[in-house]
């Protein structure tokens, strides 16, 4: 169980924290003593909001009853000296406001144990990373509305079965037009390109570990058809889903497609650009631009 202590303004965001298999309960700073004191709390999020000053001391008191468990301080004020004064009382990790969710996520499931768990298989694991790459550019901040991480999780959980616009704004209790007109606001994209982007990330994991063909990732994935996975492969990712696994192939070390994978040149999203031969002095062309410049600053 994870406790997350804050105002009460920002409780329900904290409940609807995308934390698949972990049950997020929220309390007030003057309730924290008590249920950190339940025997199973794996880990504490403390959000002291805009009074560090407050919560370092409440910090100090919470460690004192629960040494063995990891907190995270989350303060509107990320100053070194608040940052210093957080580890000194106790805290494994800090966070400033406003946070991505992406490294939120990452830092709740690493100190959970989600992660590390012999109980999750490494297939799940390149899937959650997968949705993170995504979640990256997300920022979770205090005006916004919960519905929208409740919407995050619902769109993780069911990403390999069809979504539809309605079942998203079900989810936020909103009609379709405000839905995605709020959705939107805050997450900085629309809710339906979200999910290709998700799709389009998971596939791409899929394909690079080799062990699935085209149409069983289509279908892993959450895409209808292959048609609407190609098309739609190709517009993220600037080439079609055989081209991509082909690129990856080639990688001598299997890693994901870049310069460093795939040698100089690497296009869009890691695909192989035309050779760049350096310049070795027989290029009188570029040595006579050269001299030119040369004798110009002269």
């Amino acid at each position: 169980m994870i406790i997350a202590v804050a105002e009460r303004a920002s409780h329900d965001l904290y409940r609807s924290l995308p934390l698949k298999g972990k049950r997020v309960e929220v309390c007030t700073p003057a309730q924290a003593l008590d249920r950190v004191r339940e025997p199973h709390v794996e880990l504490v999020l403390f959000d002291c909001s805009n009074n560090a000053q407050r919560g370092l001391e409440d910090l100090k008191e919470l460690k004192a009853l629960r040494p063995d468990v990891p907190v995270v301080f989350i303060a509107e004020e990320a100053s070194f000296e608040v940052a210093a004064r957080a580890v000194r009382a106790g805290a494994r990790d800090l966070m400033a406001k406003p946070m991505s969710l992406r490294e939120l996520k990452t830092v709740v499931e690493k100190l959970s144990g989600i992660r590390s768990s012999g109980q999750e298989k490494r297939r799940m694991i390149d899937l959650a990373q997968a949705n993170d790459m995504v979640l990256e550019n997300i920022t979770v901040t205090s005006d916004m509305p919960p519905f929208v991480l409740r919407v995050i999780g619902f769109i993780e959980d069911h990403l390999a079965e069809k979504i539809t616009l309605q079942d998203l704004a079900d989810q936020a209790y909103l009609s379709k037009y405000h839905f995605c007109r709020l959705f939107s606001r805050h997450v900085g994209m629309s809710p339906m390109r979200l999910i290709a982007s998700l799709r389009v990330e998971r596939a791409k994991r899929l394909l690079r570990n080799g062990d699935s063909g085209t149409k069983s990732v289509c279908r892993e994935a959450g895409f209808g058809d292959a048609a609407t996975f190609a098309r739609t492969f190709k517009k993220v990712t600037g080439m079609t889903p055989e081209e991509y696994k082909r690129k990856v192939r080639r990688c001598p070390d299997g890693s994901p497609m870049g310069r460093s994978a795939c040698g100089p040149g690497g296009g869009r999203d890691g695909a192989r650009g035309p050779a760049v031969k350096p310049f070795d002095g027989k290029n009188s062309k570029y040595r006579n631009k050269r001299r030119q410049k040369s004798n110009f600053l002269a």
